[in-house]
């Protein structure tokens, strides 16, 4: 597992989690735990960062006996919560860990006007989000001259931010080309 990068992991993995269980805390764990079947308790140790530390130190530091259970969230769980809160950031977060972006795309037919609307407002968020990265970057530079890895993973997470916003722009200027 040497290939894996366990900090740059956990770290995600981290982020992602606290996104995804502000999430389902916010809609509420009695929805969730009755929509999956499963015990409120059950949904409070899968959200658990507790659990979640514990189990990435056993995957990264067991020898040939790995404990017979370890809490964990499984894939199918995860997207059912992400759809039933409709909060998708933990995606996001997951995505920056793959060098991915991730983004949503407009939903249903754009009715005649809509897309432009569409268009022009997620222009405003691309270049609002554009000019964050880079002052986030001018700051870190502002005061040294060097960008120190707190501020380099600052800047990264504005620019993913921005990278999104780009991809909803485009998405709208895609539909608006497609004369649709």
């Amino acid at each position: 597992m040497d290939d894996l990068q366990f900090k740059l992991l956990n770290r995600v993995l981290v982020d992602a989690f606290t996104k995804y269980q502000g999430a389902i805390m916010e809609h509420g764990v009695k929805d969730l735990a009755d929509k999956l079947k499963k015990s409120k308790s059950t949904i409070y140790a899968e959200i658990s960062l507790e659990n979640l530390a514990t189990y990435m130190d056993t995957i990264q530091n067991y020898d040939e006996k790995k404990p017979a259970y370890l809490p964990k969230l499984g894939l199918v769980d995860f997207l059912i919560g992400v759809f039933v809160s409709g909060e998708k950031q933990a995606f996001v977060a997951l995505a920056s860990f793959l060098n991915m972006a991730c983004f949503e795309l407009p939903a249903g037919n754009f009715e005649k006007g809509s897309a432009t609307k569409a268009l022009v407002k997620n222009s405003q968020e691309a270049s609002r989000e554009c000019t964050e990265s880079f002052n986030v970057l001018v700051e870190a530079l502002a005061g040294d001259g060097i960008v120190d890895k707190k501020e380099a993973r600052r800047t990264s997470m504005e620019c993913g931010e921005a990278i999104n916003a780009i991809a909803k722009m485009k998405a709208a200027a895609d539909w608006i080309a497609q004369g649709q």
